[in-house]
């Protein structure tokens, strides 16, 4: 009979003991699939990021090399163009009166269009004075109508207390 409740016992305890192992190895499999998610979802982000690192590499390389060309470009063009002033001093000459008129003739167009743009600036300020000044108008007859109807108030109240004071008295 002891024998049989230790045998029992322990088969107990050897059932609990197998549970509890298929419930850590349950919760170790749930754990591995979350970090196993997270890591694909981890390489797909770097993945990503690769890409784009590596078209944004292509692109700056696309840009320098547009940048160079135009660059010579650019060189090519002032070269071109300081050997024909060099050899036209004429020109030179015809190009700084031409770059002075459009000059003038800016500067003439700038003047104008500030002289318009404060003469509209002028008229607003005025609308808006004239604005207030029509606001502060009304405020004020407001005010005044306002206190002279209290004051009119506290009169009829006074005179109503004295004719009250005078009808005690008699």
């Amino acid at each position: 009979m002891l024998l049989e409740t230790e045998v029992a016992r322990l088969k107990a305890h050897s059932e609990q003991l197998q549970q509890n192992l298929e419930d850590m190895v349950k919760n170790y499999d749930a754990q591995y699939e979350q970090c196993m998610t997270m890591i694909n979802r981890n390489n797909d982000e770097l993945n990503e990021l690769r890409d784009a690192n590596g078209r944004a590499v292509a692109d700056f390389f696309d840009m320098s090399v547009k940048n160079e060309a135009l660059e010579m470009r650019v060189l090519q063009e002032r070269g071109v163009r300081e050997l024909n002033v060099d050899l036209n001093y004429e020109f030179q000459i015809d190009q700084m009166k031409a770059d002075t008129l459009e000059a003038m003739r800016k500067a003439h167009d700038n003047q104008q269009q500030c002289e318009q743009l404060i003469a509209h600036w002028q008229h607003r300020v005025s609308q808006m004075e004239h604005h207030v000044a029509m606001v502060q108008s009304a405020t004020n007859e407001k005010v005044l109508s306002e206190l002279v109807e209290h004051y009119m108030t506290q009169i009829d109240e006074s005179n109503a207390k004295l004719i009250e004071m005078r009808k005690q008295k008699v």
